[in-house]
C-alpha cells in the first residue's frame, strides 16, 4: 500500500498532487486547438459584397464555413475590396503548458527532459544522472516498504495454486533491480572491488552484475568447480599453512569436505630433532689420548 495513514488505510497515489496540473494542461491544450482552428489561420474579409455573392463553381451558395476555409475567393464585383486580419500566435498557450510541466517536474521529482523540456545544448551524462537523483531516491524509498507486499502476493498466489500455505515461502525475498542507471563499466568496477576486498563471494558478485541463475550455473560448470569460491579456497590454504585442521577450516568457511592426501606443506612440517654429529677423525694418524695405553 502506497502512503497508508491511520485515517486513510488504503493510501494514495503519488500522482495526486499532479492531477490538478494535468487537468489545467489539458484545458490549455484544448483551448489551443480551438484557437488554432479559428484564429491561427488569417481571417479574410471583403467589403462591398454580401453572403449571396459567395458561390461555388456550380452556382450554389456557399456556407460561412466554406467561405472562411476556402483557399481562393473570386468576387464578380469591381467595387469589392478584400482585406485580411493577422493570424493569432499560439505561443502563449505553449508557454503556459511549459510552465505547468516545470511545476509537475518539481512536485513529482521527474527530470525535466521526461516532460519534453529540452534545451539547445544536450545535457552531459553527469547532468542527466544529477537530474534523475530525486526520482532514483524516491524509487529506492518505495522498494523497502513495497517489498513485503510483493512477498505476501507471491505467497497468496502459491496458496491459490496448491490449496495450502507453503512454509518454505516464509523465506521469500523480493529482489529489486537497481533504480539508478549506472553504466556497465561502473557496475563491474564496483562489483569487482567488493569481491577483491573480501566483502562478497564470487557468486554474489555475479548476481550483482545482473547475470541470471542459469548463466551463473553455466559459468561455474565451465570453471570446473561449480559452487566453489576460489577466494574461499585461498583462505583455507592460508588457515592450513597457519596450522589449523583442514576439515575445520573447510567447515568454518562453508565449503564441502574434500579428501586430503595427508601431505603437509613445507611451512607446517613438524620440527625435527637435532641430528647426532659424529666426532671428527684424527688428523695425521694421531691416536686420541683416551685410546692410548
Amino acid at each position: 500500500m502506497n502512503r497508508p495513514r491511520t485515517a486513510d488505510r488504503y493510501g494514495r497515489s503519488e500522482l495526486n498532487p499532479v492531477i490538478p496540473l494535468s487537468d489545467a494542461a489539458t484545458k490549455l491544450a484544448t483551448d489551443m486547438m480551438v484557437a488554432a482552428e479559428f484564429h491561427s489561420i488569417p481571417l479574410r474579409g471583403v467589403f462591398g459584397v454580401g453572403p449571396e455573392d459567395f458561390q461555388d463553381e456550380k452556382g450554389n451558395r456557399q456556407t460561412a464555413l466554406q467561405a472562411i476555409m476556402g483557399r481562393l475567393l473570386a468576387i464578380n464585383d469591381s467595387s469589392a475590396k478584400a482585406f485580411e486580419f493577422a493570424a493569432s500566435q499560439l505561443t502563449n498557450f505553449q508557454s503556459a503548458i511549459s510552465q505547468l510541466a516545470e511545476l509537475v517536474a518539481s512536485m513529482s521529482g521527474l527530470p525535466p527532459a521526461y516532460l519534453g523540456q529540452v534545451t539547445q545544448n544536450p545535457a552531459s551524462a553527469d547532468a542527466i544522472r544529477s537530474s534523475e537523483s530525486r526520482l532514483v531516491k524516491r524509487a529506492e524509498r518505495k522498494q523497502r516498504p513495497l517489498g513485503g507486499s510483493w512477498e505476501q502476493t507471491g505467497r497468496l498466489v502459491r496458496r491459490f495454486q496448491s490449496g495450502e500455505w507453503d512454509p518454505a515461502l516464509r523465506r521469500l525475498e523480493t529482489v529489486w533491480r537497481d533504480a539508478s542507471t549506472p553504466t556497465i563499466a561502473q557496475s563491474a568496477d564496483a562489483a569487482v572491488k567488493k569481491y577483491a576486498g573480501g566483502i562478497v563471494p564470487l557468486r554474489q558478485t555475479r548476481e550483482d552484475l545482473g547475470y541470471t541463475q542459469v548463466q551463473i550455473e553455466r559459468m561455474e560448470e565451465a570453471a570446473g568447480a561449480p559452487g566453489v569460491d576460489l577466494q574461499a579456497i585461498e583462505a583455507v590454504g592460508q588457515l592450513f599453512r597457519a596450522g589449523f585442521e583442514p576439515a575445520d577450516s573447510l567447515s568454518k568457511l562453508g565449503l564441502p569436505l574434500i579428501k586430503h592426501t595427508g601431505a603437509l606443506p613445507v611451512t607446517v612440517q613438524p620440527p625435527e630433532e637435532d641430528p647426532v654429529v659424529p666426532p671428527a677423525a684424527p688428523a695425521n694418524g694421531d691416536i686420541p689420548a683416551a685410546m692410548a695405553g
